[in-house]
């Protein structure tokens, strides 16, 4: 188990990043060290990723392991197997979408396509609360993750060695961090951003025509947004996460639609509501 020979078998594939096929293969050598050593990180991870464990001898882990849903091949980024007919199968996203394919004559995504697998339960691992797909499936996330590593006590040195320098890796490319903190739990912070982002919205561009706002919040795609009334017609803004670190906004009053996005950074991320509203004024951008 060379976690060197492990990242030279990767190949090039559309939409799949290195930094995704590093970060994904590291997690595997640090599963599999706990599985060789039987320490009880591993453990705690499958707890996490809510599949069962009872032996460390059940357990095996691969990843970019084939297999063949209709004509179509696919290649999940972690296969976990236990002494289970279900097979376990981790897609990993940090810096990247979902993909998308034709099956069975519509277009799907990926937790869609491996869903079609026999007995294949499907989990996600993302770097923010944000997700492209209406399958049911579970959803996890990297900053979930570091706190698990961050708050295991290992007794083994090696183990515990790894774990800082993985740890340390993962705070520095944003994934130690929780992403869209202060939209997805609270309806209320939901409300203020939406009414004072559209407030950034007259301002930036001089416009005092929105009035009689509504608040909507759908949790199916992950959108966020508000009714209102321009120039006595009606119209709404809709607010969603094209990946994790960009705000879409759209403004549709039915003659004509704005679009504009905002790229969140790490500012953002660390600051109140104020300070998002300001950071949100300084960086809207029409698309």
């Amino acid at each position: 188990m060379n976690i060197f020979c492990e990242l030279r078998t990767y190949t090039d594939r559309k939409n799949k990043t290195q930094i995704e096929n590093f970060t994904t293969e590291s997690l595997k050598y640090i599963f599999n060290y706990s599985l060789i050593n039987r320490t009880l990180l591993v453990g705690k991870i499958m707890s996490y990723f809510e599949i069962p464990f009872n032996d460390y001898s059940d357990i095996d882990i691969s990843s970019q392991e084939q297999f063949i849903c209709g004509k179509k091949k696919t290649i999940p980024d972690l296969t976990i197997r236990t002494n289970t007919e279900c097979i376990y199968l981790i897609e990993v996203k940090v810096d990247s979408k979902f993909n998308r394919y034709k099956y069975q004559n519509k277009m799907v995504d990926q937790v869609e396509l491996y869903s079609n697998i026999p007995n294949a339960k499907v989990i996600t691992l993302t770097k923010a609360l944000w997700s492209t797909t209406s399958v049911k499936h579970k959803k996890c996330y990297w900053y979930e993750v570091y706190s698990l590593l961050q708050n295991y006590i290992s007794e083994n040195e090696i183990e515990k060695y790894l774990l800082s320098q993985y740890c340390e890796y993962l705070y520095a490319n944003g994934m130690g961090v929780r992403r869209v903190d202060n939209v997805s739990l609270s309806i209320k912070n939901i409300g203020v951003l939406i009414d004072q982002s559209i407030k950034a919205i007259q301002e930036k561009y001089n416009s005092n025509n929105i009035k009689d706002i509504k608040y909507f919040f759908e949790p199916d795609n992950e959108s966020i947004g508000v009714y209102f009334k321009y120039i006595g017609k009606q119209g709404y803004c809709c607010m969603y996460y094209t990946d994790p670190d960009k705000l879409f906004v759209s403004i549709d009053d039915s003659d004509e639609e704005n679009q504009y996005s905002i790229k969140l950074t790490d500012e953002y991320f660390s600051s109140d509501i104020e300070n998002q509203i300001k950071f949100i004024k300084r960086n809207l951008q029409e698309v």
